[in-house]
């Protein structure tokens, strides 16, 4: 699935020809500059890594980027399991370390895209593993949106979803994602 992006860096992203060096810089070029409908990361992974260090990122840091996407196409035990929690009405605990690394604004984006049905319980799930699974020294709700919406572009049957998201995120700004 190709994602549009506004004009401008993503608040808080490094400008200019400076080296990246996080497995989300690797994520962002691949779905700003490379993943449509016609290509399958299987099938050309190896083209893929090749262009990605001729862009400057790290040999370390694309194998991380290509094993996170793994995992993310990985069929996950939580969306095969009935959405029982979100038909009880039960209510998410956050654990520790996710509570450390998704602040507030992370968790109410969530707990909002949940109540308005926008996602389940299993994506929800799969959103906060996948959040978890990158090594970001500064996390905040832009690229937590991103990661939302890597996710339900990767799951089949949310692509409205991920239609919707994308299109409330760059409906409102410009420069920058809020």
């Amino acid at each position: 699935m190709f994602m549009r992006r506004p004009a401008g860096p993503i608040c808080g992203e490094a400008k200019g020809n400076d080296m990246k060096e996080n497995t989300f810089d690797v994520l962002m070029y691949l779905f700003e500059h490379c993943l449509d409908e016609a290509l399958s990361i299987e099938q050309d992974e190896s083209a893929l890594k090749g262009m990605l260090r001729s862009a400057g990122f790290a040999q370390t840091e694309i194998n991380k980027a290509f094993l996170w996407l793994e995992n993310l196409t990985q069929p996950q035990d939580a969306t095969d399991a009935p959405d029982a929690a979100s038909a009880s009405g039960a209510l998410r605990v956050y654990a520790a370390p996710e509570m450390a690394k998704l602040d507030r604004d992370c968790r109410g984006f969530l707990h909002a895209l949940e109540g308005h049905k926008i996602i389940d319980a299993a994506s929800r799930e799969v959103i906060i593993e996948r959040a978890m699974a990158l090594e970001l020294d500064e996390f905040n709700l832009d690229r937590f949106k991103w990661i939302v919406m890597m996710v339900l572009a990767n799951q089949p049957g949310k692509e409205q979803a991920h239609l919707w998201l994308e299109t409330l995120i760059f409906d409102r700004n410009s420069d920058c994602m809020h």
